[in-house]
Parts: structure tokens; C-alpha cells; sequence
């Protein structure tokens, strides 16, 4: 399984942003920035787009954190950000590219090969956002919330 929805229904008012020990995650939820320890949430199976994902069932950490005005300015410089499109360093380039009323999650590896993981039917997803050390993709999709994807190690 390399999706998640991990937030759902969240009411982000900005892209995710990671801590820079890649620990934490945090959304602007109504103006204030919220931070969460990925490592405690509890998934159960579900599909999405004909495809297993996970989705949170409960979280066995502290609740979430108010973060003050500076952490949050450190988290955001630790954070690789891009609206629809965003690469890793191994060169793996991913993108929620805009298909009609719908949106495609979409990679393609160093030696150009691209592959269609899912493709949305009427739900804008964007706001992507890179944990410093490249192995999770955190998205908003509009409908649903925000969705962590697993960075595979070798390229798809």
C-alpha cells in the first residue's frame, strides 16, 4: 500500500509542511497551524480510485500542537513544496496533472517513464508537499482530505 488518507475532511488552508526531523507533519486548519506525529496514526484498509489505501482509524499519539509563528517559518524551510508538480532527488517527478474535471496522480522515473496511478472524477487535488527526506508525499484532495503517498525506493 503506498496511500493514505490521513487527514480526512481537513480543512487545510495551506499546503502541509513537515518538521525537519521528518517527524511531524502540520496544516493550517482555520487559521492556525497544527502540528501531528504521523508515526501514531492507526489505519484500516480501504479503496479509492479502485485502489487499496489506507485511511486513519485512530491516532495513538498526543493530540495535535498549536505551533507558534517561528516553527512554523523553520518547518516551511525544511519543506519542498509545489502546487501540481514536484520532483525527489533519486529524479522521480510527481504530478497531480489536470485531466478534465478531474485530476491524475502521475510519476515519471529518471528514464522517463511515466505511470498513472489514479485519476480523480471531478475532485481537485494539489498542494504537494516532500518530507525532507523524500520517502512521503503529503496532497490535499478537496473531497477527501489530505493523502500521504509512500515514495517508493526504487522508482515505479
Amino acid at each position: 500500500m503506498f496511500t493514505a488518507l490521513v487527514f480526512p475532511r481537513a480543512p487545510a488552508d495551506e499546503y502541509p509542511i513537515w518538521s525537519p526531523d521528518n517527524q511531524e507533519v502540520a496544516l493550517s486548519i482555520y487559521g492556525d497551524w497544527l502540528a501531528f506525529n504521523l508515526a501514531g496514526l492507526i489505519l484500516n484498509l480501504a479503496e479509492w480510485h479502485n485502489d487499496e489505501i489506507g485511511i486513519v482509524a485512530g491516532i495513538s499519539t498526543p493530540e495535535p500542537r498549536v505551533m507558534d509563528e517561528q516553527e512554523v517559518h523553520s518547518w516551511r524551510a525544511a519543506t519542498r513544496y509545489g502546487a501540481r508538480k514536484i520532483s525527489s532527488a533519486t529524479g522521480l517527478v510527481m504530478e497531480l496533472r489536470e485531466v478534465g474535471w478531474g485530476v491524475s496522480f502521475v510519476t515519471t522515473d529518471a528514464e522517463n517513464v511515466e505511470k498513472v496511478h489514479w485519476t480523480s472524477e471531478g475532485e481537485n487535488c494539489h498542494s504537494m508537499s516532500l518530507s525532507p527526506d523524500d520517502h512521503v508525499l503529503l496532497f490535499i484532495c478537496e473531497l477527501n482530505g489530505v493523502f500521504a503517498w509512500r515514495v517508493p525506493e526504487s522508482t515505479p
